[in-house]
């Protein structure tokens, strides 16, 4: 064998292991962008979450202080918002989370209703805050609990 023929291998040799390198790196790129996407989308969750839960604070807040057309424009926002956020954001969110967002939305159409309704007197439409903080309030804060603890 040649002194050239033996260079050659050897630099075949290395380029292979370079290469290998090379593929490990990526691959270790590649999960790392993965677990930062994922990370970044349930901090997204979480803000979400947490513009809803003040949404809700602002509901309850308005039904207090009848202001009724107010509570009404403030839970027709959060159903909208409640019915996007757990399709649009599914597979980061636990059971639990989808099944209180779910719940809080159900509860949100029932006080919508309720606000809408003019028949009903101030009075009744008072006693919709405890039932907007236990069914709508609690049930996003609980969900919010879950985000947080995922991006932690």
């Amino acid at each position: 064998m040649s002194w050239f023929e033996v260079t050659a291998g050897c630099a075949s040799i290395l380029g292979l292991l370079a290469s290998l390198l090379a593929f490990y790196q990526a691959k270790s790129a590649a999960k790392a962008a993965g677990e930062a996407r994922n990370a970044t989308l349930s901090k997204t969750i979480a803000d979400e979450l947490q513009d809803a839960s003040g949404r809700a604070e602002e509901l309850v807040d308005f039904i207090q202080h009848e202001r009724f057309a107010e509570a009404d424009l403030r839970a027709r926002d959060l159903l909208s918002l409640l019915a996007e956020v757990p399709h649009r954001r599914n597979k980061y969110l636990d059971k639990d989370s989808r099944d209180d967002l779910q719940q809080a939305g159900a509860q949100l159409q029932v006080l919508t209703d309720a606000l809408t309704d003019k028949t009903k007197a101030s009075a009744d439409r008072l006693r919709l805050v405890s039932v907007t903080r236990k069914y709508v309030v609690v049930k996003l804060k609980a969900a919010l609990g879950r985000a947080r603890t995922r991006v932690d």
